[in-house]
């Protein structure tokens, strides 16, 4: 926990840093996907520890996701600016999928609408939106949505290591 929370003063500093020197390269494209991953990692693995618990501060999933969120938003935009100059990154359709899967009902440690989803759907292209990472985003939204927690878990059985940590958040709800 405690190297984690080195890690995340760490990341914010640097996302910060590349947006304060205009650091939009591929270079810090691939900084903002490793430090997605780990957000997504940590949010699984430290789910279990409340603030105070093996650290002075614990693990804040509230404050995880929105720098999650703060980093997705942040990369999106550099993928949207390399795209207007032609230049196209195969690693863009699971960062969106991730991002989908993010904002899943209404998660724990961090409130969205989950009309923000299908506004975000409503931006992406017909490609993004099309391929499987965020077809796979969609599929777990509509199981949640449905209540329907056969379809979910089965999906959960499918998804990668990542997809999965992203859906763990709300396997309490079948209890």
């Amino acid at each position: 926990l405690g190297l984690y929370n080195f890690l995340w003063d760490r990341m914010r500093a640097i996302r910060m840093d590349l947006r304060m020197q205009h650091f939009f390269n591929q270079e810090a494209i691939s900084m903002l996907e490793q430090m997605i991953r780990l957000h997504i990692v940590a949010m699984h693995e430290l789910c279990e520890y409340s603030k105070g618990e093996g650290f002075s501060e614990g693990f804040d999933a509230h404050l995880n996701i929105e720098q999650m969120n703060k980093t997705s938003v942040e990369l999106f935009q550099m993928y949207e600016d390399h795209r207007r100059n032609g230049v196209f990154f195969s690693t863009e359709q699971e960062f969106r999928g991730y991002y989908a899967l993010l904002k899943l009902d209404k998660h724990p440690g961090y409130k969205v609408e989950p009309s923000e989803l299908s506004l975000d759907l409503a931006k992406m292209s017909r490609e993004i939106r099309g391929s499987p990472d965020v077809l796979f985003a969609r599929e777990v939204a509509r199981a949640c949505r449905m209540g329907n927690y056969i379809a979910f878990f089965r999906l959960a059985r499918k998804a990668t290591y990542l997809q999965a940590c992203l859906m763990h958040a709300h396997f309490a709800k079948v209890e």
